[in-house]
């Protein structure tokens, strides 16, 4: 897997198409059909330290994304941690009929923009290195390759994860294996 960081952008992006989800409030009084499946998950999501970016249009959802941002105690998400002031982008979706608009580059640099001003200090992903797709997505917004992860299973279960450079080797037990 590889690790990507992102930099704050100049570039401003219009809201008008775009709702930031922060709590259930927010996602009650949004006036668009969202899937009682999706809808779950994003709830799940708010009450771990997550915020949801929606692009919506004509009432339509037409995709999402989620950060996660910890701000009391480092939390895990599979095989990693994201510590307190960090943002961790996961979940990047736009639906089908909806891809190739430029949507999720829009959907990214509004989350960059709002996590940056919230005060995190830095925002990063990982992606499979055959996730070819999100690989792509990544050389579109500019995202900078930081670190590689090394992800060692035993029958199919992830115990251990190495990130180099800077050899960070992480027991993966328990809650570490947290999915959000």
């Amino acid at each position: 897997m590889q690790m990507f960081k992102f930099v704050p952008l100049k570039e401003s992006v219009p809201l008008k198409n775009i709702y930031i989800i922060r709590n259930d409030a927010e996602l009650e009084n949004l006036s668009v059909q969202i899937s009682d499946a999706l809808s779950k998950k994003i709830k799940l999501r708010l009450k771990n330290e997550c915020t949801a970016y929606l692009f919506v249009e004509s009432g339509v959802l037409k995709g999402y994304m989620f950060c996660h941002h910890p701000n009391l105690r480092t939390v895990w998400h599979d095989c990693l941690p994201t510590n307190v002031s960090e943002g961790r982008i996961f979940d990047v979706y736009v639906f089908p009929e909806h891809r190739g608009k430029g949507l999720a580059p829009t959907l990214h640099c509004t989350l960059v923009n709002d996590m940056y001003s919230k005060g995190v200090s830095i925002v990063w992903s990982v992606v499979k290195t055959t996730n070819y797709n999100s690989l792509e997505y990544h050389q579109k917004v500019n995202a900078v390759k930081i670190k590689e992860v090394f992800i060692f299973k035993f029958v199919r279960c992830n115990i251990v994860s190495v990130v180099w450079p800077g050899l960070k080797i992480y027991l993966l037990f328990g809650r570490r294996r947290n999915k959000l």
